[in-house]
């Protein structure tokens, strides 16, 4: 999805070197993920790691039914996305779709060389 959006094919390694980063300077790159991660630019901008793990590390219970000291016996859990996994995710499940593309039209042009 990124690469139809980018025009250009997207590797592994352009995904880390995009998420070691502290900004992304080239805005349009920065607006086509923030396209497929379907949030807004600012969103990606304004990200404050350190609060969101606080959050998670307070906010996150197990679904155990053993009693256990302050925690209530049916508690839930809170799942949280990162959309960097998800934009991984969905990096390789498209590169999953494009090698077997390619295998397909490796084998339609073997039969037609024969």
């Amino acid at each position: 999805m990124l690469e139809e959006k980018l025009g250009r094919t997207v590797s592994q390694q352009l995904i880390s070197d995009i998420e070691d980063r502290e900004t992304v300077e080239d805005e349009e790159m920065l607006r086509k993920i923030a396209q497929v991660l379907e949030v807004t630019p600012e969103a990606l901008k304004n990200v404050d790691f350190e609060t969101a793990i606080n959050i998670i590390g307070s906010t996150f219970t197990t679904n155990d039914q053993s009693p256990a000291i302050n925690q209530p016996i049916h508690s839930t859990i809170h799942q949280t996305f990162n959309p960097l996994d998800k934009l991984i995710e969905l990096f390789e499940k498209e590169k999953a779709e494009l090698k077997a593309e390619n295998e397909k039209l490796k084998k339609e042009l073997a039969k037609r060389k024969k």
